[in-house]
This record gives structure tokens, C-alpha cells and sequence, in this order.
């Protein structure tokens, strides 16, 4: 009887199964495609489209999706969140009898994943759709993704390569797989909870972590989650620590600028809600050597607070040359919609600084207003407001309200920020000396003497670094002082664009008096164009020139321009002029000796003069004399000539009308052509002429019209001359020294004995 009764049984049992088979063999799921369409609508609360479907298997029947699409936010950047070309999923058929959902096994093949805040909501937070209802419980054992696209948030345009991802969920979540970003691996590994608790079910704090890692870079996250569901309740702990190669990859792939640290390492503790800031934190970041420009290097880094609602100690020292600087101060504590604190004080050269003030949002970096105050043995004590511009400063800083309680007295503004600086800035007196003390070195021995055959260098013009920066400021100085040398009533407008750099004008009050310059410069095609104006008036020579044998009362008139690679370049391609005129001076007796023939008596120590004058007309570096003079206690000298830029070379010609002291107790008069020759590094005065024009001399005031048949001309005054030398702007003219000639009867017992 048993026996039947379990022949029976089985009879049933595969009759049941068959039937089964039977029934899955004929079931179309297409024919479902609506319902399942709508069961996933109402559980997503999101549009879902399923361009295929196919079934095949009984108890455990793999399901193949083909063009799917899972539908994002309303106002997203795009209609779908997720396109899955292909989907496959294994599931189980006892489960789904009994209102289950479990998934033995989901494969995504080349998945598009966009992950974006909508309307600052994020779209992978789901939420329930309008129809009534108990969402059926899911549950998912394996899940394979390969060859996943995902679009993040702060991305570069194209997103990242999701290369693979394992997933492991027939207990707590367990996931591991690679990522590339542009050319750059990341390989990462997590744990965390059920999938069920992930998906919104109900249970208590879950344990995560995760480990990321790239060549020269890791970072660690380990901590519990109340409510993954828009990351409520977390509390996570946080370690990373990259190298100067993996920050600088970094900064790549993000689009970062700036120099880049050796190191980083940092420790995090952290916990709150959402995404807002964290309400709790603890945080200790150390940066190793990072070179902030040429000679200023940040050596220690240091970055500590140990709670939400204390502030971060901050601590910074390197070194600007061989001088070392500090700061050290606080930032905070954070408070939620609260202006954070800031108060850091530094040292530099003996210069105090000290900055105080809020930040009004500390996350974006902006409403920074903090006054900054400086106690320098030089400026005396400077205060400025300091703002901010751009979160960050990530587009400079402004500096307004400049006031000093010292000598120095600067008022003004400044903005500095990567589209360059502009304001205007006033300062009482400044000594750079004592303010840019370069560091101590050994004296180097004097290299030995060189004999140059050219004056002009043949240096590169280099304006890269006048153009690295765009600027437009005004400057005024009261006193300024540089090398030991001291410039009154500074003023100056400076423009600087990516093209042109404007200096117009700059006016000083030199030792040796008052000068304008007036500057201009810019790339061209064929190497550098620059212009310079140059105007003074009342300059002194000696102050000026102090080894000059020219002394007196200086008047400029210069204005040139040309271009080139080098600077020889540029003056052999000059256009312009140049003008002097020296006033109530005096030669150098010694220094004017020496070009004297050999036959010629003694000069005076100091030789007198009333007037100098020369202007110089420059065409294609050709320095044309439009005049040549100058009136002494010996006489006058006036010529022409021409001086060549190219190759430095001379042909200039003087006609002198002089008393020399030659066979005479009381000088003969002479008058005679001096050619110049040779080149600007070794010229060469042809004096011996002056010997047989003292002869000749003797005789040109007894015999009329002598002079003309020498062909010596009458010499002016100073008066055309120095109209010439102005520029025919007008002037002092002051009184001729030219000597008066003796009797002719003594000229002549004088001169016949000279043969």
C-alpha cells in the first residue's frame, strides 16, 4: 500500500513538473512587457521603456533585456538615467510565486550612466510613484557590470570608463573592479550592508568601507550608515596620502593649475546628514615642500582641528630666498550659516603681519572681509581691507583702504588677481634697500679687464617676463630709495596688456635733477619693438655723470625707437632723435690734453664753458648731426658729421676757432678742421691740424679775408645752437666766453718766428 502511495506521488510530482515545463515552455513574456513595465514604474518612480524581452529556463529562467532605459529627474540634462543596451537576468520562479524578487544573477553589458543633481536633488535617489501599493521585496546575489560609461558630476566632458564591477550581494554587499579616467586606472573594493537595506529596507546602522587606489595615491574609508537613502546618518573615518606624480595626474584629469606639493597625508573623521556640511569633524592634512615661485619655497604645512566647533589651527614656514617666514594663526569653527572667524599672524624680514576678519561662506570661499595689517621697520604700520575675488581667490584679491600710521604713508588700491593688477597706490617714502635685503654672499673676485670693440651689446631682448603678467597702475612715490641712490616725487602710470607694455609717463626728480620718460614696447614679428622718450631739464652732470669731464646744467631731448632680436639689432635699425644742451659748465683740462698734439703747451685744469649743444636726427641707425657746438673760455668748436649705429663707426668733422697756448704766454688763435674717426669704443681725434692752424692763425687777423680763403666760417653764439639742441624750444642763453684777440701788431712779431 506505501508502496502505490508513493508510486502515486511521484506520478504527481513529475505530471506537476511537466506541466510546469508545459506552461513556461508556451509562456510568452512579452505578452507581460506592459505589466513588468509597470510594476518597475511604480516601484522607481521613474518612466521605464523595455525595447525587448526574452525568457529562457523554468525554476530559474534567464530573463534578456535588450534597449532599456531608466528615466531621470524631471529638468535632468537628459530624459534617461540609465541606458542598458543589454541586460541579462537570472531569477527565481519559487520566490516570485510567493511575491519575491530575487535575482540569482544581473549581467549589464556597456550600461550609460548619468549621475547628476537635479534642482540640487540627486537622481539616484528613488522614490515611490502615485499607484497604491507594498513595493515587493528584492533581493540581488551577483551582479556583473562591463564596459560601463558613467557621467559624474565635475567630470571631464565624456565621463568615465567603468572597465568592471563585481558585485557580490547573497549577504553583506561586496563589490570590487577597476575604473579608467582618461588614461589613469583606479582600482577600488568596498563593503557594506544587505542589498535589501541599501534599496531603502528597514534595519539598524550599517558598516561600510571602501579602499581606492592609483599609482602613488590610496585613500580609505571606514564607518557606519544609519540611512543610505540620500546619506543620512553617516559617520566615516578617512586616511589618503599621494605623492607629487599621482597630484599632478590628479590635476590633470580635473583641469587643476598651479604648482604641485611633493606629498600629501591627510586624516579625516567626519559624520552628519545629506550633503550638507559635516556636523561633526576632526581633521589633520600635512603637505610636503611646494615651491609657490622663483625663490619662495613653502617647506611645512600644516592643517589641524579636532572637532566641528573648534577652530582649525593653521601652520605654515618656509623660506623667500635664504630668509625664512612663517604664519600661524586660526580659521573657524564652522557654524552652519554662520560668517567663520579667521585670525593668522606671520613673520617675514622682520616684517609683522597679522590678519583678522570672516569669511562669510567658507565652502565656496566667498565674502571674505578681513582687515590686514603690517609692521614693517620700513613702511612703518600699513592696514588694507582684504576681499576676495573669486571663491578661494581663485581670481585674485582686492586691497582696498590702504592707510599707514608710519613714514611711509601709502594710501590706495590694489587688485591682483590672474587678469594681472591695476589701481593706484601712493606711498610717503620707501627704502628698498632695508625692504628687498638680498641674502649675504661671498665677494666674488673682479674678472679681469676686457677690451670691448663695440659699446652696443649684442644681448637678447627678452620681454617674456614684462608681458607674463597684465598690469595697469598708478604709482605716486614721495621719497624712494635704491642702491643707495634717493628719487623724490615719484610718479608713474604703467599699462601692460598682452600685446603692448605703456609706460607713460614716468617723472622722478633724480640727485641730478628733474627727468620724464615715457616707455613703450611690444613683440613683432621680427623680434622686439621698443620706444623710448626721454625729456629732463636742469639736470647735473656731476651728479648725473660722475665720471664724466663734462659738468653744468643738462638739458635731454631724446626720442628713439626701433626693433630687433638684440639690442645691437634695435640700434642699428633707430629712428628718431637726440638732443643735449649743457649750460655754465666746465671741461675737464686733463681729460682734453690728452687728445692734444704733442707740440701744444698746457691746458688749465678746468676749462670753462658757456655752452654745449648737439642733436643727433637718426634714420635706419644712422645718426645724422644736425648740430655739433660748444663755446669755451678757449673758443668754440661747431661741426657735423654722422655716426653709424650699425657698426659703431665715426666720420664727424669739427671747425675750431680756439686760443691755444702754443709758443705764446697768452695763446695764439686757431683755426683749423678736427676730423673724428675710429668707432664709439676707440675713437680718434685727428689734432695734429691745430699745429699748422696756429701758424696760419697768426696771420688771419692781419690779412681780410684770409678766414674765407682757409674756408673757416663764422661761428654763432650760443643762442642757434642750443635752439637746435632744444628742438626749437626756447631757454636761458647764457653769455659767450669766446677770448678776444690780442693787438695784431703782437700776433704778428709773434708769428713770424713760427715756421
Amino acid at each position: 500500500m506505501i508502496k502505490r502511495l508513493a508510486i502515486a506521488g511521484a506520478a504527481l510530482l513529475l505530471l506537476g513538473a511537466a506541466g510546469i515545463a508545459a506552461f513556461i515552455a508556451s509562456f510568452d513574456i512579452n505578452a507581460w512587457r506592459p505589466r513588468i513595465i509597470a510594476e518597475a514604474e511604480r516601484a522607481s518612480g521613474r518612466s521605464v521603456t523595455i525595447g525587448g524581452l526574452a525568457m529562457q529556463g523554468w525554476l530559474s529562467p534567464s530573463i534578456t533585456l535588450r534597449d532599456a532605459s531608466l528615466g531621470n529627474l524631471p529638468g535632468g540634462s537628459r530624459p534617461a538615467m540609465v541606458l542598458a543596451p543589454r541586460a541579462e537576468m537570472q531569477v527565481s520562479l519559487p520566490a516570485l510565486l510567493v511575491g519575491r524578487i530575487a535575482v540569482r544573477r544581473l549581467v549589464l553589458d556597456s550600461p550609460d550612466v548619468l549621475l547628476e543633481l537635479v534642482n540640487g536633488r540627486p537622481n539616484w535617489e528613488f522614490g515611490a510613484g502615485s499607484a497604491t501599493g507594498s513595493v515587493p521585496e528584492v533581493a540581488i546575489g551577483e551582479l556583473l557590470v562591463r564596459d560601463a560609461r558613467l557621467h559624474l558630476p565635475d567630470t571631464p566632458h565624456g565621463g568615465v570608463q567603468l572597465v568592471r564591477l563585481a558585485v557580490d550581494g547573497s549577504g553583506d554587499l561586496r563589490s570590487e573592479g577597476e575604473l579608467r579616467w582618461a588614461d589613469t586606472m583606479l582600482r577600488f573594493e568596498a563593503r557594506g550592508g544587505p542589498l535589501a537595506r541599501i534599496m531603502g529596507g528597514a534595519g539598524g546602522p550599517m558598516p561600510i568601507s571602501a579602499r581606492f587606489q592609483m599609482p602613488g595615491a590610496q585613500l580609505t574609508l571606514n564607518g557606519t550608515l544609519r540611512e543610505p537613502r540620500g546619506l543620512q546618518g553617516y559617520a566615516l573615518e578617512a586616511t589618503g596620502e599621494a605623492d607629487a606624480a599621482a597630484l599632478r595626474r590628479i590635476a590633470q584629469l580635473t583641469g587643476g593649475s598651479g604648482p604641485i606639493p611633493a606629498s600629501i597625508a591627510f586624516r579625516a573623521r567626519i559624520a552628519g546628514s545629506g550633503f550638507d556640511w559635516p556636523a561633526e569633524q576632526a581633521i589633520r592634512f600635512e603637505m610636503g615642500e611646494l615651491a609657490l615661485g622663483p625663490g619662495i619655497v613653502l617647506s611645512r604645512t600644516l592643517l589641524e582641528s579636532d572637532a566641528a566647533q573648534a577652530p582649525l589651527r593653521v601652520s605654515l614656514a618656509g623660506t623667500r630666498l635664504a630668509d625664512r617666514f612663517t604664519l600661524d594663526g586660526t580659521l573657524g569653527p564652522w557654524r552652519p550659516g554662520a560668517a567663520v572667524p579667521l585670525d593668522l599672524t606671520g613673520t617675514l624680514l622682520g616684517h609683522q603681519l597679522r590678519v583678522a576678519g570672516t569669511v562669510a561662506d567658507p565652502q565656496a570661499g566667498r565674502g571674505i572681509a578681513v582687515q590686514a595689517a603690517l609692521d614693517s621697520p620700513v613702511l612703518g604700520r600699513v592696514r588694507a581691507q582684504l576681499s576676495e575675488r573669486g571663491g578661494f581667490f581663485a581670481d585674485g584679491i582686492e586691497l582696498t583702504a590702504i592707510r599707514a600710521e608710519g613714514a611711509a604713508g601709502p594710501e590706495g588700491r590694489l587688485s591682483i588677481s590672474r587678469q594681472g593688477v591695476s589701481g593706484r597706490l601712493a606711498l610717503g617714502a620707501v627704502d628698498l634697500d632695508a625692504l628687498l635685503r638680498p641674502p649675504p654672499s661671498p665677494a666674488a673676485p673682479a674678472p679681469p679687464a676686457q677690451r670691448r670693440d663695440r659699446v652696443i651689446p649684442d644681448a637678447a631682448i627678452d620681454l617674456s617676463a614684462l608681458f607674463a603678467w597684465p598690469l595697469e597702475l598708478e604709482l605716486a612715490v614721495g621719497t624712494l630709495r635704491h642702491q643707495g641712490v634717493e628719487y623724490r616725487e615719484l610718479a608713474a602710470r604703467a599699462v601692460v596688456t598682452d600685446r603692448r607694455a605703456v609706460l607713460d609717463p614716468l617723472e622722478v626728480t633724480l640727485p641730478a635733477g628733474r627727468v620724464t620718460l615715457r616707455a613703450a614696447a611690444q613683440p613683432a614679428e621680427r623680434g622686439a619693438q621698443l620706444q623710448l622718450a626721454l625729456r629732463g631739464d636742469g639736470l647735473n652732470l656731476t651728479r648725473l655723470l660722475p665720471e664724466s669731464p663734462l659738468s653744468g646744467a643738462a638739458e635731454l631731448d631724446v626720442d628713439l625707437r626701433g626693433q630687433g632680436d638684440s639690442w645691437r639689432e634695435w640700434a642699428a635699425s633707430l629712428v628718431g632723435h637726440a638732443g643735449v644742451a649743457v649750460l655754465n659748465g666746465q671741461l675737464d683740462g686733463r681729460a682734453l690734453q690728452a687728445t692734444m698734439p704733442a707740440g701744444l703747451g698746457g691746458l688749465a685744469p678746468r676749462i670753462d664753458l658757456a655752452c654745449f649743444a648737439m642733436r643727433f636726427d637718426v634714420v635706419a641707425g644712422i645718426a645724422q648731426a644736425r648740430m655739433l657746438y660748444a663755446d669755451t673760455s678757449l673758443g668754440r668748436l661747431m661741426g657735423g658729421g654722422r655716426i653709424n649705429l650699425r657698426d659703431e663707426t665715426l666720420e664727424l668733422r669739427l671747425n675750431t676757432d680756439l686760443r691755444l697756448p702754443l709758443l705764446s704766454a697768452v695763446g695764439v688763435r686757431v683755426r683749423a678742421p678736427v676730423p673724428i674717426s675710429g668707432t664709439l669704443a676707440a675713437p680718434s681725434l685727428e689734432t695734429g691740424a691745430l699745429l699748422g692752424g696756429g701758424a696760419a692763425g697768426t696771420v688771419a687777423g692781419l690779412v681780410p679775408g684770409l678766414n674765407q680763403a682757409l674756408g673757416v666760417q663764422g661761428m654763432p653764439d650760443c643762442g642757434p645752437p642750443l635752439a637746435v639742441a632744444r628742438g626749437g624750444r626756447s631757454g636761458p642763453v647764457p653769455r659767450s666766453l669766446m677770448p678776444a684777440d690780442p693787438a695784431p701788431v703782437q700776433n704778428l712779431l709773434r708769428g713770424l718766428g713760427v715756421r
